[in-house]
């Protein structure tokens, strides 16, 4: 006979470990930690690129026995796993592929425009940046997800969103990820 799988939650930290003090759940992950037994998923994973610690959480089914685990009861969240402290346990970590947060580039109006060092986890050469006048690089005004249009600049000959030309040199340590946007991109009315 093999091991019965225990119904839990898996939660992505923040950092690197699980359950400590002051231990915060990333951000990207919509709905916080994922049910399951042996499959957890988010969707749309909206995280940005790191490498981050798996925690999880087991969840007894109501009437707090480990028996058929295999319930949808098995699945609702309990009571010990409603804070990032529960999630002690670290099962392994998870490399979200992308770009690092909070990076800033300068670029000038009447000329290309070169964004580098472009850091991040797992780049390679053809990958592209999105240059866009809105404040978000998506837009869900009802919270469902769906991107919409926004109506600022569209139609009136601004460039609302340009994307780059496919990135070089994102194996090379001295020059870094480069992206650029040509002059005819940058040319501001």
């Amino acid at each position: 006979e093999g091991v019965t799988p225990i119904a839990g939650l898996l939660s992505v930290a923040r950092g690197g470990r699980c359950g400590e003090a002051g231990a915060e759940e990333a951000e990207g992950f919509p709905g916080g930690p994922a049910a399951g037994l042996d499959h957890f998923e988010w969707r749309p994973l909206r995280a940005t690129g790191a490498t981050r610690a798996l925690c999880w959480c087991a969840t007894p089914v109501a009437h707090d026995s480990w028996e058929d685990s295999n319930s949808s009861a098995a699945l609702e969240p309990h009571v010990a796993c409603s804070s990032p402290s529960d999630f002690r346990l670290q099962v392994g970590l998870l490399e979200i592929l992308g770009p690092l947060p909070g990076q800033r580039f300068e670029c000038r109006a009447q000329g290309p425009c070169n964004v580098a060092p472009v850091r991040g986890v797992g780049l390679a050469d053809g990958h592209v940046l999105l240059f866009t006048r809105r404040s978000s690089c998506s837009v869900a005004k009802d919270g469902s997800g769906q991107e919409e249009e926004e109506e600022s600049g569209a139609g009136n000959g601004d460039v609302e969103d340009a994307i780059a030309l496919p990135a070089e040199h994102c194996g090379s340590y001295f020059k870094g990820c480069t992206s650029v946007f040509p002059s005819v991109l940058m040319d501001v009315p």
